[in-house]
């Protein structure tokens, strides 16, 4: 039984909503609605019906609400009597980060990760990939996070959970040109990218349509984002057609205002980020208990 899961459900039985629940944990909505939908695929077993915006428990989620409730009191009673231990851990955590990634994985692994150790410290650098696996190499920080790990003999990996990549553009941006017919008809919109030779719509192309891979490389875009979560800003500003880990436009896909595009065409494909520390490294006793933090939260 996953921990982190049980005590997920056991907020949205309480609460009876999936929003309040993510408040109360400080997640996203869809961070909340995929640990249960991984808890139910785990158990074989319906445990919520949702009705509109509320949710419900079913008979078996009741009978687990029951007895989880009981037995996670005793755990966390166990956890108060050695939490003395941890407390007197101490130190300071230099983590090497894309800022968006940041933004979205870190939170919620800090606030689980204080409740049992209070005094670490933490030091945040933005990079990019290239730029944090160096300063992992360099000693110049101590965990990294990062997509298309390089010199994996020096360094140790662990897989982060894959998320969705799709193609999306605003509501309104595409009321007003249009909606993409066909793969080619992407070309005569604004693409929003990352590198100036439209690096993801060519990667896209090469996995729907790769004969279109030569003409997106020759297609500046109208927009060169630094990350992300900087490109999903331009999305719901409507200035756009971009490609994105589904995660950062959630909640505006569920409203209405954007919209995923050829949803039902080409090659779905995921993106994972690796959790990265050098190889044969001295780690104090708190970067360690944060990297098993970490593997726990972030990795399947």
């Amino acid at each position: 039984m996953d921990y982190n899961k049980l005590r997920t459900f056991i907020e949205v039985a309480k609460t009876g909503s999936i929003s309040q629940a993510a408040n109360n944990l400080f997640r996203t909505q869809p961070a909340i609605t995929q640990q249960i939908q991984l808890l139910e695929e785990s158990l074989e077993l319906i445990l919520l019906e949702r009705r509109n915006t509320r949710v419900y428990l079913t008979k078996q989620g009741e009978q687990l609400f029951k007895f989880a409730q009981h037995r996670l009191r005793e755990i966390d009673d166990f956890l108060a009597e050695v939490k003395n231990d941890s407390e007197s851990l101490s130190g300071e955590i230099r983590i090497g980060i894309r800022p968006d990634v940041a933004t979205y994985m870190l939170p919620i692994v800090f606030a689980n990760f204080k409740i049992s150790y209070p005094n670490v410290k933490f030091t945040i650098v933005h990079g990019d990939a290239l730029q944090t696996e160096q300063r992992v190499l360099n000693n110049e920080v101590d965990i990294g996070i990062q997509l298309l790990v390089e010199n994996r003999k020096l360094l140790k990996t662990w897989s982060a959970t894959a998320k969705p990549i799709i193609l999306v553009a605003g509501a309104s941006y595409l009321k007003k040109h249009g909606t993409p017919k066909n793969e080619e008809d992407l070309l005569n919109h604004d693409i929003i990218d990352y590198t100036p030779d439209c690096d993801a719509f060519a990667y896209w192309s090469r996995k729907v349509k790769k004969e279109l891979e030569h003409s997106f490389r020759k297609k500046r875009p109208h927009y060169i984002c630094p990350d992300h979560g900087f490109a999903a800003e331009l999305i719901k500003k409507d200035l756009g057609i971009g490609i994105l880990p589904s995660y950062t436009v959630a909640a505006e896909l569920k409203a209405g205002t954007v919209k995923q595009i050829f949803k039902r065409k080409g090659v779905n494909y995921t993106m994972s980020f690796d959790i990265v520390v050098k190889k044969n490294a001295n780690r104090s006793a708190a970067e360690t208990a944060f990297l098993e933090t970490m593997i726990r939260e972030l990795c399947n």
